[in-house]
């Protein structure tokens, strides 16, 4: 079997994403078997001529591939926000027209739970999940949704995973309060809440450090903002990745990601598995991992005054905080191990 699969680029100095990371493991099995075509712009990449030149050539290129490569299957990575939910339809429907079996991977978005959706995005959507021989998502709640909402029954929950080999955790007694984003930085993230948060708490405490990782376009932003608040209690560490990457999540005591919408990040899978408590906002799937007050803690969207108490909260609660670390790290361990995930997916290939 050959298949091509989509994803942002893999190079992680151009483009941070969770659909990335997740093709980077999946490919990593068996790489001859795949063929990656990359899909989607890189992070600092404009919306030019030149790019729009490049989407014309780019399903060029597509076609060419899916024409000359034996191509059996094609693997769409996709997320339910305006630009994927177009590209992807012409992906899908271009993969129907020349008889290429076809698994749709959702990976959450802003229309995956929308309850309302402009007529032309509903009908890309319902008809790719209509094209779509086998479709995959990240919890039993997206599957439960696009069931009730598109009449499909063909879905196949496959949830994120990661590596356990490299999560390392540190006795919670030896951190310090530092708190850590690591992602693209772009406001959808949350990060207007962050800095608001991170004002109302300077009324409260300065004892605590915060290190943002990552690349995105709203990056000078926010980088003045943290600089202007925080000062030397505040550092960017850009693009991080290998130990690099989990030594900053082991030395961390908070995991902030408060944004409007996700998948299943595969940042906070990592995050927690090094015993590093998240604030989260219960979108996507993230509402199926966090449990509140047990291995994290649930904030509301669009509240800063949530997100300061909730690290306060953490803060001044040694043995509550300890308790919440503990299972943050065992529940990776118990639920989000890799080792089953290829045998997973290999099955839904089986079933094509």
């Amino acid at each position: 079997m050959r298949i091509l699969i989509t994803s942002p680029s893999l190079d992680i100095n151009k483009n941070i994403s969770g659909i990335s990371s997740v093709v980077a493991n999946i490919i990593k099995w068996q790489r001859d078997k795949y063929i990656v075509f990359t899909s989607g712009r890189s992070d600092n990449e404009k919306r030019d001529v030149k790019w729009l030149l490049n989407q014309f050539f780019f399903l060029i290129r597509y076609i060419k591939i899916l024409r000359v490569s034996n191509i059996n299957v094609v693997h769409i990575n996709s997320a339910m926000s305006e630009l994927s939910i177009i590209r992807d339809y012409f992906l899908i429907s271009i993969a129907k027209i020349l008889r290429k079996k076809i698994v749709l991977h959702i990976h959450g978005g802003k229309y995956l739970f929308a309850s309302h959706k402009p007529i032309i995005l509903k009908y890309f959507i319902q008809d790719s999940l209509k094209k779509s021989d086998q479709i995959i998502v990240l919890s039993e709640l997206e599957r439960d949704n696009i069931k009730n909402k598109f009449n499909v029954d063909n879905i196949n929950i496959l949830q994120n995973c990661i590596e356990l080999n490299h999560a390392k955790t540190i006795p919670f007694e030896d951190k310090k309060n530092v708190i850590v984003f690591l992602g693209r930085i772009v406001k959808d993230k949350g990060l207007n809440e962050i800095v608001e948060a991170f004002r109302l708490l300077n009324k409260k405490t300065n004892d605590f450090f915060f290190e943002l990782c990552g690349v995105g376009p709203d990056f000078a932003i926010y980088d003045n903002l943290f600089n202007e608040l925080l000062g030397n209690r505040y550092k960017y560490n850009g693009v991080v990745n290998g130990s690099e990457k989990w030594d900053f999540l082991k030395n961390a005591k908070i995991f902030l990601l408060p944004s409007y919408y996700e998948g299943l990040p595969i940042s906070l899978l990592e995050a927690m598995s090094t015993g590093c408590i998240p604030i989260v906002t219960p979108v996507g799937s993230i509402k199926e991992v966090i449990k509140d007050e047990y291995n994290g803690i649930i904030v509301n969207k669009y509240a800063p005054d949530e997100i300061m108490e909730a690290i306060l909260h953490i803060i001044k609660n040694q043995q509550v905080a300890e308790y919440m670390a503990l299972n943050a790290a065992l529940t990776i361990k118990e639920r989000f191990n890799i080792l089953n995930y290829k045998e997973q997916l290999n099955k839904i290939y089986d079933c094509l």
